[in-house]
């Protein structure tokens, strides 16, 4: 049994650790000692501290009186480990007076070699502990006691002290090593990592220069296959990335197990200052790894944004969203979906200007829509134009590329789709209406006989009141226009079954449709059968065909850009009234029902339904004052509470529900004028798409040319068609003007700066040859002059 000491137990200088029996103060220099989170640490009341341990934790001073008092020092036991498996060479070689009285006091100890080689709970050795807090002359020390200690190999980690050494960073240490070892430049942990691995994770190059310098594989790999440039790329190391590439380009080549080069790990790591360098020495952004991932997906899927900038700024670009998974369509609109600032990248790099300067005639810019161009499937599909859609990208909608695509699309057919639309039912809604008013006299008049009350006995009532028909709907000219209505009626049905089955479901979300559907059959039902009149309910049907015709008009006209604003703006307001529909009906129901309370003997309240309605039409003004609230009425009592619930209704139906809604449309108007440029390019991409989508766009005369880029020359002469064709498209195109407006933004600067540096030019060449031309001329007469000085 050791001899217990009452010394370092009776300290009461700090307060002591529990498990350690270490000051709480004094724990704060072992260095990570303590491994609370580690699974191999033993229970508290099993392991018992050495006095030897807790006199070498309290430093130099107090393991000397400690060891005075002890009788024989060769029975203590320098194996035994505090509870993170660290025995007095662990704790010592970080203060190098004590390991060196540590040293030698048990310099002679039989179990020295097996102390000096024992390991703590995370596999190192003292000479580990040493190499890791860079204690140069510990190192010495312990290599003066033991030849062997260069050696040394953690059975946990399989790193020899060289590791150790690079891993701190220390060069002197791992030159120290070197010379006394220089095969230790070939050490492998367990990973198979070797020391020019661990050199490349650093952020400095020295080290990893010095290592290649004294003879280090740069090509040696580990389990993995990774070599020193997979590791500096995973470690975000630029400088020893640029040391192995520029000595070894061959590097860049290199794969691991899972089949990824250096440029995969960096762009999976987001080291942006890696790859920009790695693509511009020569690395293959093409390669693939294993799931056929090229950098770009790579770098997409790990949402490092600053890699997929770089990868999409460099010569690479198109060449890695082509070979995309599914094309680079997909890429496009995942790129809307989740990164929407390097998609604007992607639309800019689909824009090329040339080299000329931009008031030369030979100046173009070149527009490539393969992104936006859809598929081939049936239907078609606007992969990148939906998402934009659907994510509301504002710039992405009001890109260059997208306008000038709108543009063309438009030029070469929705403009021609569109303006036959219109003319088709310009006819049908003139042609309605005028055959609407020409018949309208031509009603089946009806009255019930007074002495046959029986629903059977209807006669024709005539009478100089009723209106007289300009024509019978048997009549020649109404059955020609019969024809003509109901042929384009029938037209249009097949256009409706036209849509219907290219946007499928689409087709029913649209309310558009449900209003054309409504007006086609109240047509329909109004024109047959063909008879000399027409009967009440045919008419009433007429007259909501004859609404919705009007309206179905009004929407046609959205195209056109200003009556377009107006129209959203009716848009907006309308779906906000729809919002407060709710609220408004509830007051309207809560003053009618006191109203039909107070006034039921008045026509205007003589019933619920109307008592609703009348309290509504009071909303804009009509109150009849005079004869419902002035007069005393029926009743008497009735007077002061009418008079306090009108009061009450003005103040808050008349003045502050109507200030509401104004205040709510004059914020819509506001917002949609703001918004107007926005919303008219999300109406015509919609369009857009409907127009690439139906079957009318197959017809030969709106096939294109095979090619997805358009060229356009902005200096050069427009031609009489081509200003014809601007008449025609330009006219209600909504995005020509901006388009052209939008290529050219901030070019006034520029070209101004240009034309004044050509002006200047221009006269200094022009003084030149003038000078030139007066030297010339000098030059003449003097020899004139010589001459004739000659004869």
């Amino acid at each position: 049994m050791e001899p217990e000491t009452s010394y370092p137990q009776d300290n009461k200088k700090g307060v002591m650790d529990e498990v350690t029996g270490t000051p709480l103060l004094e724990m704060k220099s072992l260095n990570g000692e303590m491994s609370i989170n580690n699974p191999n640490l033993k229970s508290k009341k099993s392991m018992v501290i050495s006095p030897l341990i807790r006199a070498v934790r309290r430093g130099l001073r107090m393991t000397e009186k400690y060891l005075n008092e002890q009788k024989d020092v060769e029975k203590l036991k320098i194996t035994d480990t505090d509870i993170t498996g660290r025995n007095i060479f662990h704790l010592s070689v970080q203060r190098e007076e004590l390991l060196e009285f540590v040293l030698e006091t048990f310099e002679k100890h039989d179990h020295l070699i097996q102390a000096l080689h024992s390991e703590d709970v995370n596999g190192y050795t003292p000479a580990h502990i040493a190499v890791l807090h860079n204690e140069r002359k510990s190192i010495h020390m312990l290599a003066g006691v033991d030849k062997n200690i260069y050696t040394i190999r953690s059975t946990k980690t399989g790193q020899t002290l060289i590791h150790c050494a690079v891993e701190s960073c220390n060069s002197y240490i791992v030159q120290d090593i070197l010379e006394a070892r220089p095969d230790a430049l070939y050490d492998k942990d367990n990973d198979g990592k070797p020391p020019q691995h661990y050199a490349a994770a650093l952020e400095e190059c020295f080290l990893l220069e010095f290592l290649l310098s004294q003879g280090a594989d740069i090509f040696e790999t580990d389990k993995n296959d990774s070599t020193p440039l997979h590791m500096a790329a995973d470690a975000d190391s630029l400088s020893n990335v640029k040391l192995l590439v520029l000595d070894e380009e061959d590097l860049l080549r290199t794969e691991d197990n899972e089949g990824r080069t250096g440029l995969h790990i960096a762009c999976m790591n987001g080291c942006r200052n890696i790859v920009s360098f790695l693509l511009k020495n020569g690395a293959d952004p093409l390669v693939k790894m294993e799931g056929g991932l090229n950098c770009l997906e790579v770098a997409v899927m790990n949402k490092q944004d600053d890699v997929v900038e770089e990868l999409l700024l460099s010569d690479h670009w198109k060449d890695l969203i082509t070979e995309w998974k599914g094309g680079p369509k997909k890429c496009f609109a995942y790129l809307v979906n989740k990164m929407p600032d390097n998609a604007k990248i992607l639309l800019d790099r689909c824009v090329v200007k040339s080299d000329d300067k931009p008031q030369s005639l030979d100046y173009q810019i070149t527009y490539d829509f393969f992104l936006l161009e859809p598929t081939g499937s049936k239907p078609p599909m606007f992969d990148g134009l939906q998402a934009i859609i659907d994510n509301n990208d504002e710039q992405c909608l009001t890109h260059k590329l997208c306008k000038k695509y709108f543009s063309v699309k438009w030029r070469e057919k929705g403009c021609y789709l569109y303006l036959t639309n219109l003319f088709i039912y310009l006819c049908f809604h003139v042609l309605f209406n005028v055959y609407v008013a020409l018949v309208r006299g031509a009603i089946a008049r009806r009255k019930l006989d007074a002495e046959n009350t029986a629903p059977s006995n209807v006669t024709m009532v005539t009478s100089s009141n009723y209106v007289k028909p300009a024509a019978r709907p048997d009549e020649a000219g109404p059955i020609v226009a019969t024809a003509v209505i109901v042929t384009v009626t029938l037209f249009n049905i097949l256009k409706e079954f036209l849509q219907m089955h290219t946007q499928r479901w689409r087709y029913f979300k649209q309310f558009s449709n449900l209003f054309e559907w409504t007006l086609y059959v109240c047509v329909l039902y109004f024109m047959f059968p063909v008879r000399k009149t027409k009967t009440e309910r045919q008419f009433g049907a007429a007259s909501l065909a004859v609404c919705i015709s009007w309206f179905n008009l009004i929407w046609f006209l959205r195209r056109i850009p200003d009556i377009g604003t107006y129209i959203l703006t009716l848009q907006k307001v309308f779906k906000t009234l729809v919002k407060m529909l709710l609220l408004i009906v509830l007051f309207c129901m809560a003053f009618a029902s006191t109203f039909y309370l107070l006034f039921a003997e008045q026509r205007r309240f003589e019933n619920y339904p109307i008592s609703v309605l009348s309290t509504f039409v009071s909303m804009l003004g009509d109150f009849s004052y005079d004869d419902l609230f002035v007069e005393v009425g029926y009743y008497k009592d009735f007077y002061n509470f009418k008079i306090v619930m009108f009061i009450v209704f003005v103040l808050l139906m008349v003045v502050v529900v109507n200030n509401v809604l104004i205040g709510l449309a004059v914020g819509d108007t506001e917002y949609v004028i703001s918004m107007a440029k926005v919303q008219r390019l999300r109406q015509h991409m919609k369009f857009i798409m409907e127009v690439e989508s139906s079957l009318f766009s197959k017809l030969p005369c709106f096939k294109r040319e095979k090619g997805t880029t358009h060229t356009e020359h902005p200096n050069h002469k427009k031609s009489w068609a081509d200003n014809l064709n601007r008449l025609l498209a330009g006219e209600m195109n909504t995005f020509y003007n901006e388009d052209d407006e939008g290529d050219d933004e901030g070019g006034d600067d520029v070209l101004t700066q240009e034309k004044i540096e050509e002006m200047v030019q221009t006269r200094l060449e022009n003084y030149h040859k003038k000078m030139m031309q007066e030297l010339k001329d000098f030059h003449s007469d003097m020899v004139e002059k010589l001459g004739e000085m000659v004869n």
